[in-house]
């Protein structure tokens, strides 16, 4: 048997349709160098579930970005390399809406920082993503005219540098669950 070829049929799956589409207007987002990545744990038959966030030195902590008008947008891309085919590009779009001196000055901190953005979808899963290599700050706009003078933040795998999979889906520390509010709870609880 084959480690990479197919082995799987896939099937249309009804839960998986357009109403389904999209992502809360939350994120959370941890300091990259704060998770301890090889102390996390996955599923031993499914290396795409995430069990486990281990914080590095001490208690691990998330930071909540909130927006709104269906703006946060993450999404991945392959990355051709013939060598390698475990290449990809992970990104999350993040407007933030607010114009005081304390959200400036955290996303001006946000610009120097590494970090692993967790996102909510509305198919109920939760999905990591910038596990292992980090997503940047690599464009930062702001115009008063246009997306309602919203701080237009993408953060994404920094060019030269690929994911070695897809986001990962968390599937929870206590038991691996698919209960979404349960892993959602999991989650929120490293917010300060």
């Amino acid at each position: 048997m084959s480690c990479t070829g197919i082995a799987a049929n896939i099937a249309f799956n009804c839960n998986s349709t357009a109403n389904n589409a999209g992502v809360e207007e939350l994120a959370v987002l941890f300091r990259w160098s704060d998770i301890d990545q090889g102390a996390c744990t996955f599923d031993s038959t499914n290396p795409l579930k995430l069990e486990t966030l281990v914080g590095d030195s001490s208690p691990l902590v998330g930071y909540s970005y909130t927006s709104a008008f269906n703006a946060i947008r993450p999404n991945f891309s392959k990355v051709a390399d013939g060598f390698n085919p475990n290449k990809y590009a992970h990104v999350v779009n993040l407007p933030i809406y607010g114009e005081d001196p304390t959200t400036n000055r955290e996303i001006e901190k946000l610009v120097g920082d590494k970090v692993v953005a967790v996102v909510f979808t509305n198919a109920r899963t939760v999905e990591v993503f910038g596990f292992w290599s980090g997503l940047y700050v690599t464009s930062y706009t702001k115009d008063f005219y246009e997306n309602e003078a919203s701080h237009q933040i993408v953060l994404s795998t920094p060019e030269g540098v690929a994911e070695p999979s897809i986001p990962y889906h968390y599937v929870g520390s206590s038991s691996p669950s698919d209960d979404f509010e349960t892993l959602r709870a999991e989650i929120l609880a490293y917010v300060s």
